[in-house]
Formats: structure tokens, C-alpha cells, sequence
């Protein structure tokens, strides 16, 4: 397993570790208890997300264009014996609002998403009037970018990003679309939200701690962030 994989899978049991932490974040914009919520795990991937919560909500859906990793997730949540969770493979834009959830999660999804006004309006879509969504992202100025582990990569113009991508040997495309703190929120900003950054409740390593404190005294530290938490509340129609 390389070190960017473990990484990867590290930062997945940090995430099941700590669920209760970040199902804490929702709280006040969401209003009803969580026992009662239905919930969207949007591009659930493993299902880091999506399966320790399950034991807290009324009922759970992970989507996922991978179909290894829903089948991965259906044959855990049957052997874990888990039986308020489903999982289908489902690009994201398929989403129409047809199902309206109380909670919508949308981890590490919107830097891998070229349409990313697309995807915020089928979160919006997914939410009932009044529900809440929990979203991540890496920052672009973060200086080690999180995917190819490469210094500064984020920083360059793309076409010159994909070339140190592949003469590096670490892939062929750059396939990833990072946002700053000021970018991200004027595309909150163009819908019926209202959205909270929020550091997490249980940072890991100090640098962590460290950021996390920095955040809550001054919102301009979101700047040099590692990554974003959104808290955001869809208003409802007659606020709209």
C-alpha cells in the first residue's frame, strides 16, 4: 500500500472513530433529533460515513458511481447486520429531488467534481425545507496537495499541473478541482443556504489542534486551512 493509500485509510477510521463528533456538527442548524433523520451520503465511497452513522438515524442511502465500493458496502452492512442501509450505484447528477432527505452528506466529493454548481444544486435538491448538509473539500492552498502528494501542485495553472502529475509517475491527468476558502464560499453563497464553516470537534495531530484554534478566533485562518467543514441549512420556501 503506497503512503498516499494509507493516508487515505487512515483518514477513513479516523472518520468512523469519530462519527459522533462530526454527526455533533449538524447541531443547531439541525432541529429535529437525529434518531429521526433520513439521510443522503452522497459518493459514499467505503461507506466511512454512511455505515457507523446508520446506527444513529432512522434510515441512511449511500450513493456511489463505484460499483466495487457498493458492493463492498452492502456485503459489510449484511454482515455487520445493518438493516436501515442502502447503497446503489448512482452518479450524483441523477439526483432530481424526487427523495427529499433530512441530512445530506457530501464528503471529499467537491474537488472531483468539474461541475461543482451542478452538484451544490442537487444537494439543495435533496434536502427538505429546513434540512442540513455536512460537506469537505481540500483546500487549494493547502501546499501539499492531498491526492497526489505532490508540493505546491494545486497552486499551478492545470495544464502544468497534469505535467508534473505524469513526470512524476504519479498519474496522467490531474482529475482534481480545488477550491480556495473565498471560492467556495461565493458558490455556497449563489444558493438558499445558510452555512457555517466549522472546524472539527476532535482534532488529530497538533497541527490540527492547532488550526482548529486558529479558525475559531479569526475566520480569515480559513485561508491557509488543510481543508473545509460546511454546516449549511437549506431555508425554506417562504424564506427563499
Amino acid at each position: 500500500m503506497s503512503r498516499l493509500e494509507e493516508k487515505c485509510y487512515e483518514r477513513m477510521r479516523y472518520r468512523e472513530e469519530h462519527i459522533d463528533d462530526i454527526l455533533s456538527l449538524l447541531y443547531p442548524q439541525l432541529t429535529k433529533p437525529l434518531e429521526e433523520c433520513s439521510v443522503l451520503d452522497m459518493g459514499c465511497g467505503l461507506g466511512a460515513l454512511s455505515l457507523p452513522a446508520a446506527a444513529r438515524v432512522k434510515r441512511i442511502k449511500g450513493i456511489d458511481l463505484n460499483e466495487s465500493y457498493i458492493t463492498r458496502c452492502k456485503a459489510r452492512a449484511e454482515r455487520e447486520g445493518i438493516v436501515n442501509a442502502t447503497f446503489e450505484v448512482k452518479s450524483l447528477f441523477d439526483l432530481d429531488g424526487e427523495e427529499q432527505y433530512d441530512i445530506v452528506l457530501c464528503s471529499d466529493v467537491l474537488e472531483h467534481v468539474e461541475d461543482q454548481d451542478g452538484l451544490l444544486q442537487r444537494i439543495v435538491l435533496s434536502l427538505n425545507d429546513g434540512g442540513v448538509f455536512y460537506l469537505t473539500t481540500n483546500n487549494k492552498f493547502w501546499p501539499m496537495e492531498g491526492h497526489f502528494g505532490l508540493l505546491f501542485l494545486s497552486y499551478l495553472p492545470r495544464d502544468k499541473a497534469e505535467k508534473e502529475v505524469r513526470r512524476t509517475g504519479r498519474g496522467k491527468v490531474y482529475n482534481v478541482y480545488p477550491l480556495s476558502y473565498s471560492m467556495l464560499r461565493r458558490l455556497l453563497s449563489k444558493y438558499p443556504i445558510d452555512f457555517e464553516f466549522k472546524p472539527p470537534r476532535n482534532p488529530g495531530k497538533l497541527m490540527y489542534k492547532i488550526g482548529s484554534q486558529l479558525v475559531k478566533t479569526s475566520p480569515f485562518f480559513w485561508n491557509f486551512s488543510n481543508a473545509f467543514q460546511v454546516v449549511g441549512k437549506k431555508r425554506s420556501s417562504l424564506e427563499s
